[in-house]
């Protein structure tokens, strides 16, 4: 299975996207999911793809003509909510987004978002309000985050 990311108007593939999600219209892929948030230029977009435990692929992609520049917002993110947690709880977490949650994007290139680092089938989920700077200089994207702040899960 493959997600591309396509331009509409005439149909060229400008990137493969993380995620393996699929639905036929009669059947789905189980415990998977796919999620856009797109900027209000329709330019950049972010990618969401959740597995059963997992956020397999949270990316950042800036369309620019025929191609389409990756950041990857997994890479980033998880590190700096690990390390906030207390050296005993940093191992065998998984990473998801909230799909319960909106992910946004605005003009400027802020994301905000809630992720959440947990242990599968525990009762305890460390839940954080994240808000990432995207810049894209030269073609290529960069971010920082800029907030991260503990919520409460639901």
């Amino acid at each position: 299975v493959e997600n591309l990311l396509i331009r509409l108007a005439d149909g060229a593939v400008l990137t493969k996207l993380g995620g393996e999600y699929w639905d036929t219209g009669e059947m789905r892929a189980n415990r998977y999911d796919l999620r856009a948030a797109w900027s209000p230029d329709s330019r950049p977009v972010i990618e969401v793809a959740s597995s059963r435990w997992d956020s397999d692929s949270f990316a950042y992609y800036r369309i620019d003509g025929a191609t389409a520049a990756k950041l990857d917002l997994r890479a980033l993110v998880e590190p700096v909510m690990t390390a906030r947690l207390p050296p005993r709880n940093r191992q065998g977490n998984s990473f998801r987004v909230r799909e319960d949650l909106p992910v946004t994007l605005d003009a400027r290139g802020r994301a905000s978002f809630t992720a959440m680092l947990y242990v599968p089938k525990g009762e305890t989920s460390n839940d954080y309000k994240v808000a990432v700077n995207v810049r894209t200089q030269g073609g290529k994207p960069s971010a920082q985050v800029v907030s991260l702040r503990r919520a409460r899960p639901d």
